[in-house]
């Protein structure tokens, strides 16, 4: 039982780091092709670090304690992925150095490509992910993780309405998502550019 615990929250790990990795990507992309006071930044900004997965990043990381706290904090003590945590609170908020400090330098074109609809949609992936996994973790409070879940999809719909604003081709991409299998939309997206 235990080990079907820990591996519970090693899934949830795995999917934040994928996450964190996507929002990176996504926010060095739309930093390279517009400017800071451009409504589009700050939206995309917005889905990057003041968003609702940072609530239920912390969700993840406050059931992990408890689960500590009942089970004892050994269980926690191990070998993920190749790095050794040796605290529960490392988890979920020792990450950082998962993210690459790649610069790249400036395009301001304000064009929204294939390339940058291809992050954004990862990022939308890995933040529904995260929140099935976080979802899976003993000890969460539902009522609070259902609430920060649909703040993220008001949040990345704001952001799909500004986006739209200054990309033809995004119009173009959730039209045909609508109308297409999955992964026709994003081939013929890709084909586009």
């Amino acid at each position: 039982m235990v080990e079907e615990f820990i591996q519970e929250y090693e899934d949830a790990r795995r999917n934040l780091i994928q996450l964190w990795k996507a929002k990176h990507s996504l926010n060095l992309a739309v930093q390279v092709r517009f400017p800071k006071s451009h409504a589009l930044f700050k939206s995309v900004l917005k889905i990057c670090h003041r968003d609702p997965t940072c609530q239920i990043r912390f969700l993840a990381d406050k059931s992990a304690c408890h689960c500590a706290d009942v089970l004892g904090g050994d269980i926690f003590r191990r070998e993920v992925d190749g790095e050794t945590l040796p605290a529960v609170t490392l988890w979920f908020y020792g990450i950082c150095h998962h993210i690459s400090d790649e610069r790249v330098p400036l395009n301001r074109t304000k064009t929204f490509g294939a390339v940058e609809i291809q992050l954004f949609e990862e990022v939308a992936r890995c933040a529904r992910r995260l929140i099935q996994s976080v979802f899976a973790l003993p000890f969460v409070d539902a009522t609070k993780l259902q609430r920060e879940s649909k703040r993220f999809e008001q949040c990345y719909a704001k952001a799909q309405d500004q986006i739209e604003k200054v990309s033809p081709l995004y119009t173009a991409y959730r039209r045909l998502q609508q109308m297409l299998p999955d992964g026709i939309a994003n081939a013929v997206v890709a084909f586009s550019e």
